[in-house]
C-alpha cells in the first residue's frame, strides 16, 4: 500500500466498490495508509494477505514490487481473479488523452521535461505515473482539452488491459531488472504492451537510433515519429548546433543545442523525445525553445553535486543498470573516477569493459556487487572494493586530481545498503558535501 496502491483504492472507494486493500508489511507507512483509507470504506489487512479472501474479488490491483511468482499473485491466477496495474484501473476513468513514455533509462527527465514544455505552452496536463504521483490520483483533475503525461514501468505495463495511450514515446531498451525477469525477451515483451490499444490515429515517438525500439516500431500500426542523433527524412534530429523536425513535408527548428543545461548525449535524446511529443501535443516550437532554457534537470540523474581542488562530482544515483551506466560514461571525454556497486540483480556487466577502459582511470566498486562489478569491468585500469559511500567517496577524491570528474553511477538498485536511489544520492552529496569543509 505505498503510493499507488492507496490512491487507486481511494479511487475505487470512491467509485462504488468494495475494497479490500493488503499489505505483508507492517510499517509506519502502511499504518498511515490504513488511516487515510479506512476514512473512505476500504478495509485494510496489514501484516500479511488474506489469500482466502481473493477469491470473492471481481477483479485485483497489484504493486509494481510485487513479484510474478509471489503467493498473492499465483492464489489470484489459480482462482482466475483478472490482475491489473495501477494504471490501468488509472486509465478506466481518465479524462483527458494519455502521453505514455516508457525505457530503461531517461523516463522520469523526460516525463518531468515534458510537463515543463506542455505548461510553458499553456497546456492544462498533470504529470504521474511511476514518476511519483500515480495516475488513479489525478486521473479525473484534467479535462478532455488536457493531456496526462505518464511515465510507465514495464512491471505497471505488464499488467494493463485497455490502457490507451494517444501519444507513447519508447526511449530505449537494455537489459534491467534480470532478477525479476526470465530473460531479456520477456522484458522487452513487457515493454511492448505500451503499444498494444494503440490506433491508427495515435503516434509513437521512437528512438530510431536503438536496434530493440526500432524493431518494434517497424512492426507497429499507429503514426511514427522518430528521433536519432543521425539526420531523417522525417522525425526529429541535430542539424549542426539545432535540433530540427520534419514532419509531413515542414521543417523546423524546435530548439539549440545551447539551450540545454543538463549533461549528456543521452539527455539531448530525451530533450528531442519530449520536444517532439510537446509539438504533436500543440505546443509551438518558440515556446518549446524557451521552457528548454528553463530545464535545470532532475535531482540523483547526472546532477552536479560540487567541486573539491578542481575535481567535479557528479550524483548519478539512478542509474540502476549497465546502460545507464554507459549513457553517463558517454558524457565526458575521459578522467572520470567511477564509483559502481549495490544490490546484486544478477545482471551482466560485460559490455561496460571496453567504455571503462576508454574512459575512466580509477574503478570503485562498493555493496553487494561491487566486486563482482569491478572484476568483470576493471581489468585494464586501477580498481579498489570499499564497503559504502563513505570509503568510496574518499577514495575517490585521493585517486583523483584537479580537470577529474568523480562519477557515482552505480548501475545497480540500493537496496542492499538503501531504502531507495534517492537516499543513496543524498549520502553520496552529504558526503562530497563533508570532505569539502574538511578542506576549507
Amino acid at each position: 500500500m505505498a503510493r499507488s496502491g492507496t490512491a487507486v483504492a481511494k479511487l475505487l472507494a470512491e467509485k462504488g466498490y468494495r475494497v479490500l486493500a493488503s499489505d505483508a508489511a507492517a510499517t509506519e507507512e502502511t499504518k498511515k495508509a490504513e488511516e487515510a483509507l479506512k476514512r473512505f470504506g476500504v478495509e485494510v489487512c496489514i501484516g500479511n494477505h488474506p489469500l482466502d479472501r481473493f477469491r470473492e474479488s471481481v477483479f485485483a490491483v497489484i504493486s509494481p514490487g510485487i513479484p510474478e511468482g509471489a503467493p498473492p499473485v499465483k492464489a489470484l491466477e489459480r482462482d482466475g481473479i483478472p490482475i491489473y496495474s495501477e494504471i490501468e484501473v488509472g486509465s478506466w476513468y481518465a479524462t483527458a488523452p494519455i502521453v505514455a513514455i516508457t525505457g530503461t533509462n531517461g523516463k522520469s527527465t523526460t516525463v518531468e521535461m515534458l510537463g515543463l514544455l506542455a505548461r510553458g505552452a499553456g497546456l492544462p496536463c498533470r504529470v504521474c505515473g511511476n514518476v511519483g504521483t500515480p495516475l488513479s490520483a489525478v486521473c479525473q483533475e484534467v479535462g478532455p482539452d488536457g493531456w496526462l503525461i505518464v511515465e510507465v514501468s514495464s512491471f505497471q505495463l505488464a499488467h494493463i488491459r485497455s490502457f490507451r495511450p494517444r501519444i507513447a514515446a519508447i526511449l530505449n531498451i537494455t537489459p534491467d531488472h534480470m532478477d525479476r525477469y526470465r530473460d531479456y525477451g520477456d522484458y522487452i515483451e513487457d515493454k511492448k504492451r505500451i503499444l498494444m490499444n494503440m490506433r491508427g490515429d495515435d503516434i509513437l515517438v521512437y528512438n530510431a537510433d536503438d536496434p530493440e525500439v526500432r524493431q518494434l516500431a517497424e512492426t507497429h500500426r499507429s503514426a511514427r515519429f522518430p528521433f536519432s542523433l543521425a539526420e531523417r527524412e522525417e522525425g526529429i534530429f541535430p542539424s549542426g548546433n539545432s535540433v530540427k523536425r520534419r514532419w509531413r513535408g515542414r521543417e523546423e527548428i524546435l530548439f539549440d543545442r545551447g539551450d540545454l543545461s543538463i549533461i549528456g548525449v543521452h539527455n539531448l535524446q530525451n530533450a528531442m523525445a519530449a520536444a517532439a511529443m510537446a509539438r504533436l501535443m500543440g505546443a509551438h516550437a518558440a515556446v518549446i525553445a524557451r521552457a528548454m532554457r528553463d530545464f535545470s534537470g532532475l535531482e540523483h540523474r547526472m546532477e552536479r553535486s560540487g567541486t573539491i581542488r578542481g575535481i567535479e562530482f557528479i550524483n548519478d544515483s539512478k542509474a540502476t543498470n549497465p546502460g545507464s551506466v554507459r549513457v553517463a560514461l558517454e558524457s565526458f571525454a575521459g578522467r572520470v573516477i567511477l564509483i559502481v556497486g549495490g544490490k546484486e540483480k544478477g545482471l551482466d556487466y560485460s559490455s561496460l569493459a571496453g567504455e571503462v577502459s576508454r574512459r575512466v582511470k580509477y574503478l570503485i566498486g562498493m555493496g553487494e556487487c561491487g566486486r563482482r562489478v569491478t572484476e568483470e569491468i576493471g581489468a585494464e585500469i586501477p580498481t579498489k572494493v570499499v564497503p559504502g559511500m563513505r570509503e568510496a567517496v574518499q577514495a575517490a577524491l585521493r585517486a583523483a586530481e584537479a580537470g577529474d570528474i568523480v562519477l557515482l553511477s552505480p548501475g545497480t538498485s540500493s537496496y542492499d545498503q538503501y531504502a531507495n536511489f534517492e537516499e543513496r544520492g543524498k549520502h553520496f552529496k552529504a558526503e562530497v558535501v563533508r570532505l569539502a569543509e574538511s578542506e576549507s
